[in-house]
């Protein structure tokens, strides 16, 4: 069976143990899984957030990717694609402030890799 690549995008808030708790307000992340069967990438994509203390609100989009696709979308869209490809997951973060504020602008960011693992291996 053939792997696809699954990007599932989901609004986010940090949880008391997260480590962006306190400094963003949420995120939108965009969580991309090298799987054969889409279920099981969701599920890999939420166990990700998990690791690193999220708590997912909504999830506002998925699709399924390819090579002949990922040419047409930015940057930062082509490196998730391909660290995906070789490592399984990977993941950017679109965070907004605590608090709203005239002047603020979106950031993105990468994080590092949690230090505590759930149990489902992704």
């Amino acid at each position: 069976m053939s792997e696809n690549v699954f990007v599932f995008v989901y609004h986010v808030k940090p949880t008391s143990a997260c480590s962006e708790f306190g400094k963003v307000g949420g995120a939108f992340a965009d969580v991309w899984v090298l799987d054969s069967d889409r279920d099981t990438a969701e599920i890999k994509a939420r166990s990700y957030l998990m690791d690193y203390r999220w708590r997912v609100l909504e999830q506002t989009s998925e699709l399924e990717m390819d090579d002949g696709q990922i040419d047409c979308y930015r940057e930062i869209a082509q490196v998730n694609y391909f660290r995906a490809k070789t490592e399984g997951v990977s993941a950017f973060f679109s965070a907004y402030p605590v608090k709203a504020r005239k002047d603020s602008a979106i950031e993105v960011y990468s994080l590092p890799e949690p230090t505590e693992l759930s149990t489902t291996k992704h």
